[in-house]
């Protein structure tokens, strides 16, 4: 059960002040730059948006496609948007020093009407299958609408796609239980409401059932145990929830100083998130192509709320807008939403 004493806690606020302050646990002079080359296309892969770790195959799933890309030619083309492509790279070539690797999409592009453009992704740890949220335009006219749809794999390769919430963001698998946060209630014009007024009106779903409504900008999901852990961007906070095969508890919060984004779990009780210190300019990066925004990504412990720095590119400079994190027995790796490829950092020997 998800209970922790009052006691635990405050400890564990007092060291994640210290841990905060330290330097990052990864430097850069830790990390690399793997630029990822889609075979099928010859191009470099930009917004690797979300990964996820499959301890069963020892490999990492990558969802990625050029969002800022896809939205100018949603708005301004007759053409389709550009398309993306989910990924799989092993742990050996991944953290064998390699400046670039091909890689080609583990899902046919073909089988999507309405084009392959994947976001959150998601591995059920227990059997290797992996889902992921499918954003979609259809024509309508010289027009473009976007449509999300909840793609899932099974272990047999069998391919299943199924209509989503229209702000579909983030999939967590688990046997016969999906779990999907949505990060606004409206789409187009109502979700740019959403935003100027704060509106906390976004959460999540579990089997296409509304269990939440309440959250400011609910993106990445996790599922440890029968904790649920939900990133709410706009409140910089984790929502805690005791979760069974029915409904979702709200049991706590956790503030980061920081917009979370995508989130991950290390398998020892941490979340890695990927936050955001500026909306601002992670905005002006995403939206405009300007500037570049800071990374940083977090590990927090959820016994104690311990926080720790694992990476912190105040600038951007190594690497921009990284939207993901994920610690295996290697080293840290970070996708980004606009950056290329990956970064890629190595423990200390």
């Amino acid at each position: 059960m998800l209970r922790k004493s009052a006691l635990v806690v405050l400890s564990g606020a007092l060291f994640s002040a210290c841990a905060e302050n330290a330097p990052p646990v990864y430097a850069n002079d830790q990390c690399r730059r793997l630029n990822l080359i889609d075979e099928q296309t010859g191009q470099t892969i930009i917004g690797a948006e979300d990964i996820a770790f499959d301890p069963l195959n020892q490999r990492i799933i990558i969802s990625a496609y050029d969002r800022r890309a896809a939205e100018k030619a949603a708005r301004k083309s007759a053409d389709a948007p550009v398309e993306g492509g989910v990924y799989e790279v092993s742990l050996d070539p991944l953290f064998s020093g390699v400046e670039a690797l091909e890689v080609t999409s583990i899902v046919d592009r073909g089988a999507f009407e309405n084009g392959l453009r994947p976001h959150g992704v998601s591995v059920d740890r227990k059997s290797g299958a992996f889902g992921f949220i499918n954003r979609a335009y259809k024509q309508e006219g010289r027009k473009w609408r976007r449509e999300s749809e909840l793609a899932s794999v099974s272990i047999s390769g069998n391919l299943t796609i199924a209509p989503a919430h229209c702000a579909a963001n983030d999939v967590v698998l688990n046997g016969a239980f999906t779990w999907t946060t949505y990060n606004h209630a409206s789409c187009e014009a109502g979700a740019a409401f959403e935003d100027i007024f704060n509106q906390r009106r976004s959460g999540f779903f579990l089997n296409g059932e509304p269990i939440a409504g309440d959250i400011g900008f609910a993106n990445g999901v996790a599922l440890d145990g029968d904790a649920l852990v939900v990133a709410a961007t706009r409140e910089k906070a984790l929502h805690l929830f005791e979760a069974d095969a029915e409904t979702a508890t709200r049991v706590r919060t956790i503030q980061l100083g920081g917009a979370p984004d995508n989130i991950s779990l290390d398998g020892k009780g941490n979340v890695i998130a990927a936050v955001h210190p500026s909306l601002m300019r992670l905005a002006l990066n995403r939206k405009l192509g300007i500037g570049r925004a800071p990374s940083k990504i977090l590990s927090i412990n959820l016994d104690t709320n311990e926080k720790t720095t694992l990476f912190h590119d105040k600038k951007g400079a190594a690497f921009s807008a990284a939207t993901v994190g994920i610690e295996t027995r290697r080293g840290l790796v970070l996708g980004s939403v606009t950056d290329n490829g990956l970064l890629v950092c190595e423990k200390a020997p």
